[in-house]
C-alpha cells in the first residue's frame, strides 16, 4: 500500500456491523502508528476518535467504531419511515 508524504496510507478494514451483524469492508486513509496507539490504549487514556483521526469523515469514524456503513444506516432510516 502506498504511503503518502504525511505518513497516511490506505488500509482495508473489516468490521462486523453492530447494526446488522454483517461483516463490512471500508478502506481508510490513516497513519498506522496512530491507529495502533488508538486501538491499544485503554478506554480512560484513549483519545476521542475525532481527535485521533480528524481527517476522516463522519461515516468513516462511525465505521471504525461500529462497523456500520452509510448504506446500512440509510436502509434502517428508510425502514423506519
Amino acid at each position: 500500500m502506498p504511503v503518502r508524504g504525511d505518513g497516511l496510507k490506505t488500509i482495508p478494514f473489516w468490521k462486523t456491523s453492530l447494526l446488522t451483524g454483517q461483516t463490512n469492508r471500508m478502506d481508510l486513509l490513516v497513519d498506522q502508528e496512530t491507529l495502533w496507539r488508538w486501538m491499544e490504549s485503554d478506554d480512560a487514556a484513549r483519545p476521542r476518535i475525532q481527535e485521533a483521526f480528524p481527517h476522516l469523515a463522519a461515516d468513516e469514524l462511525e465505521f471504525l467504531l461500529t462497523g456500520t456503513t452509510p448504506r446500512e444506516w440509510e436502509a434502517v432510516m428508510d425502514s423506519d419511515s
